[in-house]
């Protein structure tokens, strides 16, 4: 086989005279793994398969990070319980082997705690749903601190946020 995602061969043995029998165990790909620069295709036990993913891969979750790799059937499994935000996951990343950050396709990145993460998720699928949080001029929502939602804004949202504050202040007769 010359292609670098073949099956992993399990048993070798030579009959005599002149059989050979090859046992293998074809492990299938589950996700992609990035780590040290290289992104590797691992399967659901995060044993690496190979390290030619190429674009047939895309559509697998994206781990990143030391440990990702055995934790990508978590990571899937956590996004995969809010659809809404599963489409547009690009990438989780395992933050010190505690928890995760899940940065979207419009490169915001959801940061949860380490403590009960599919209800911090859920929390911010219903935020989306009823406000549309995650399409606003955001760059990340913070639920790391229990009861805490911190939200950063982009820099265009940050000066968008002045502007109306300032026009708040101005006809209420403040000014600065």
């Amino acid at each position: 086989i010359a292609y670098n995602d073949a099956p992993k061969v399990e048993n070798l043995k030579k009959l005599f005279p002149d059989t050979v029998e090859i046992s293998i165990v074809e492990r299938a790909p589950f996700a992609t793994w990035q780590h040290d620069n290289v992104v590797s295709l691992v399967d659901a036990g995060g044993k690496v398969i190979a390290t030619d993913t190429r674009e047939r891969y895309d559509s697998l979750p994206h781990v990143l990070g030391a440990g990702a790799a055995e934790r990508a059937g978590e990571y899937a499994a956590l996004v995969g319980a809010e659809p809404a935000i599963a489409a547009h996951a690009r990438a989780g990343i395992l933050v010190s082997g505690e928890r995760w950050t899940i940065v979207l396709d419009n490169g915001i990145e959801l940061m949860l705690p380490s403590v009960d993460p599919a209800g911090a998720l859920a929390t911010i699928a219903a935020l989306d749903r009823d406000r549309q949080l995650l399409s606003r001029e955001i760059a990340v929502v913070d639920l790391r601190q229990s009861g805490e939602m911190i939200v950063r804004l982009t820099p265009a949202g940050a000066e968008a946020r002045a502007a109306t504050l300032k026009q708040r202040d101005k006809a209420n007769g403040r000014t600065n």
